[in-house]
């Protein structure tokens, strides 16, 4: 996947998440695809509109145990092609070594092997 000459890269992460729509009642399901400190990726069926503010549960195991985060974001994408299609979230907050120190020493050790610019 090409990346757009983007601040921080995206890197590929297997996981569950739970997309809670703060403007509504609704939520829905997805699988992770990729993640950055910036933003996530994640394949679902659902329809959503851009703009919508968010809660994101995630839920993955990066080989130390498993990891539960709940973020808040915005939904800045969306390419649904046919039955599936990936959204994807920008955080309100960039994920740091304080607030989410398990992810983000994962995706630091993973950024320095990732050519995105």
């Amino acid at each position: 996947m090409a990346q757009f000459n983007r601040k921080y890269p995206r890197i590929p992460i297997s996981g569950l998440a739970i997309i809670k729509f703060l403007d509504s009642a609704s939520q829905i399901t997805g699988t992770i695809e990729e993640i950055s400190r910036r933003g996530i990726g994640i394949y679902t069926k659902e329809k959503v509109i851009k703009g919508s503010r968010v809660n994101i549960k995630i839920f993955c195991d990066l080989g130390n145990g498993p990891l539960d985060y709940s973020l808040s974001g915005i939904v800045r994408t969306e390419d649904k092609q046919k039955e599936f299609g990936s959204i994807g979230f920008e955080f309100e907050k960039e994920l740091n070594s304080i607030d989410h120190s398990d992810l983000y020493n994962y995706l630091i050790s993973r950024e320095k092997n990732v050519d995105y610019k």
